[in-house]
Formats: structure tokens, sequence, C-alpha cells
């Protein structure tokens, strides 16, 4: 009866079966994988968002395939205009973005391939259009995350249809170099592929001098190859709830005038972003600066929380150029990651993820989100300290 795209297991695994049952006994949980910036930061100036989004025109439904024509502005000027409003496309979401370029580049049967370490959620989307997804993976070198170039490059295959990168990465904060971007680019022209960065945390990159700073910020401008820029509100304005993502399409004129033309019958088919969230958009991404600044002293705090507790200890903390998570290296006192995250919770009450749901190479890796309270986050990483001092004297 059903699709074999949608074959995928609906088991829980251990630790999320642990979490329920913790929860239903009213335990309490230290959740260190917070990324709700709803939930988990100081509320963000509501009233003005409230107003922004109650306006006259919102009575009027006036459907445009790629977004009004003010809101593609608001956001080529939010990327510093290098990019023009008529190579903007308006979604939902970055993961519908994802599903419309994969239409757009891909048959059944076609292979994309994706970065690895990363967020577990590009098999579902590809798996969703029929599409394969192959990986490629990174290293960390000299204290940086490298792309494996030479795998890249063995990997392809003439059913690829597109490389994606996540810059700064989910979940190790790498961000690509100028090296990375000159390489990708030449790969994809010379494959005559597209390349789709996932730019969403591109906000949170750090500039500057020094090991964990970065000297450049993704692909915006880039023109060598077709070239998809993907970001949105859930991470820039930090409001999922608004359900806006927007698409940058780049390269040679010829080309991105084709893609947007495809792309345009495609997202007329959905018409999925509302009209008030259009509406609004220019006076919202006004408000980035602002909002940024809340987020970045949350992230400066919480990563200071984590080097002063894990100082002293047999547990490290990896560097990052950006993003919302931190990267934890426990020795390896348990066989799995996913023993040492279930004792965590079962007996410490601490919620992290164990490193490979996000393919992390080896064991003795764990996820750690700094979006959440600075005081709930020195609870956890205090008490993660303490276990492993015990399991390593065992």
């Amino acid at each position: 009866m059903f699709s074999n795209r949608t074959s995928w297991s609906s088991v829980p695994n251990a630790l999320t079966v642990a979490l329920q049952q913790r929860r239903q006994k009213s335990l309490p949980v230290l959740d260190l994988t917070q990324s709700n910036p709803t939930t988990a930061l100081p509320p963000m100036p509501w009233s003005a968002i409230q107003e922004a989004m109650v306006r006259p025109e919102n009575a009027t439904y006036v459907p445009d395939s790629l977004g009004l024509l003010s809101a593609r502005q608001a956001v080529a000027w939010h990327h510093s205009n290098r990019v023009s409003p008529e190579r903007v496309l308006l979604t939902a979401s970055t993961s519908e973005a994802y599903a419309f370029l994969f239409k757009l580049l891909c048959d059944p049967g076609s292979e994309i391939l994706v970065p690895t370490p990363s967020y577990p959620l590009f098999d579902y989307l590809a798996g969703l259009e029929s599409v394969r997804s192959r990986q490629y993976p990174s290293h960390f070198v000299d204290g940086r995350w490298v792309i494996d170039y030479q795998v890249l490059i063995d990997t392809w295959t003439p059913a690829c249809r597109a490389v994606l990168i996540v810059t700064p990465n989910n979940p190790t904060g790498a961000a690509v170099s100028r090296q990375d971007t000159d390489f990708l680019s030449k790969f994809c022209a010379e494959r005559q592929i597209a390349l789709i960065s996932d730019e969403v945390f591109a906000d949170t990159i750090v500039l500057g001098a020094g090991p964990e700073c970065f000297d450049n910020i993704g692909f915006t401008g880039e023109h060598r190859c077709l070239n998809f820029v993907l970001s949105g509100l859930s991470k820039v304005m930090l409001l999922p709830q608004l359900k806006c993502a927007w698409v940058l399409c780049q390269g040679p004129p010829a080309m991105a005038r084709a893609a947007m033309e495809r792309l345009e019958i495609i997202a007329d088919t959905y018409l999925s972003v509302a009209t008030p969230v259009q509406n609004a958009l220019p006076t919202l991404l006004q408000m980035v600066p602002e909002v940024q600044a809340v987020l970045k002293q949350r992230l400066d705090a919480n990563s200071l929380i984590i080097k002063e507790e894990l100082s002293d200890s047999a547990v490290r903390m990896w560097p990052a150029q950006g993003g919302w998570s931190t990267l934890v290296r426990v020795p390896a006192v348990l066989d799995h990651d996913d023993e040492f995250a279930l004792q965590l919770l079962e007996i410490d009450g601490i919620l992290v993820q164990p490193g490979h749901y996000f393919d992390m190479p080896g064991q003795g890796w764990l996820v750690v989100s700094r979006l959440g309270p600075p005081a709930e986050l020195r609870q956890g990483m205090r008490k993660l300290v303490q276990r492993v001092q015990q399991l390593v004297g065992a």
C-alpha cells in the first residue's frame, strides 16, 4: 500500500525510550540538546515582530510564485545586494527549498553528494524525492575540519547532479575556507553540476584572527557554477514558527535564468509561503542585528562555561567557527557513544546527542548545544566530567 520512499523504521532508539520514561516519571532532565530558540533564549522583541506581522495588505491575496517582490528585495538587501531580487525564491523552510532543488536537478535514481559529519536530514529529504545520497567526509587536521577532496572526486559518478555543503557545519561548526569555495566551485563547474550551500548559521560565523575565527562567509556572490545558497528566518531571526526561508540562485547567467524559470513553476505548484510573513520580511530583516546580538551573547557565554568546566579534565571541547553546537570529545570509556549517552541520562539526568547521530568518525564524540540556559549547561557539563572521571577511574 505504501511507497518505498517511506519504508524507514519507526522504532524509537534506546535513548529516546529512556527520555520518555524519565519524563513520564517526572524525573529532572538537564537537556543539553536544546535547539528551539523560542524556548531556550530570552524573549525576542515580540511586540515589534507582531506589529510587523499585522498589516492591512495581509487582507488581500496577491500570489507570486517566487515570493512578493518587496520580500525578495529585503532578502537581497540582507545579503548585501550581492544577488538580485530576480534570483531569489521564497520557500516555507530550507527543507522545502531542498525538495524544490532536488525536483529541479534530479530524476529518480539521480545522486547527490552530501557532507559528513552533518545533520541527519539529507537522507530523508533525498529519499522522499527518490534520489540517492552519497557521502564525502571532512577530517580534523591541524586544528580545523578539512574536506577530503580526493574522496569527493572518487565518489562522484555521472549520476551525480549536485554537491551539498553546510557552512558553518552542524555539528562541527566548521566554515568553508576560501580554498574550499574555490575547489567546490571549480569541481561543480567542470562537471556541469550544481552546488547547494546551506548557510542558515552564517550569521554566527566568527570572522577575524585566531584558531576559532575565519576569513570566509560562504558562497554568496560565487558565479562559476550553478550555485544555490539557502537560509531563512528559523536561524537568522530565531523565528522557526514564521515558516519562511529563501534560495539565492547564482551562476552563469543563462544557466541561472533557466533554473529560475523552472523553479518558478515548481514554486507556483505549491505557493507555500504565507502572505503575512512575506509582508513582514522587510521589517524583520532589519531587526537581525538586534536578535543576533542576543544570540551571540548566549553562545559566547556558554562557550566560556564549557571551557571552564572541561579545563583540567579528560574531556575536550572542539573548536568551531560558527553554529549553535559544540563537539565534546570524551575518552572511549564505553564501547559505544550510545551507551555513554544512555548512562548519562539514566544516572545523571543529562541529555546529550551521541556523535554517531551525525556520522562522526569513531567513538568518544558527544554533541552539546550552546543555546540553552547557562546555569543548566554548567550543571550538566560538571556532571558529565564527574561521570567520565568515575568511569576512567573504574
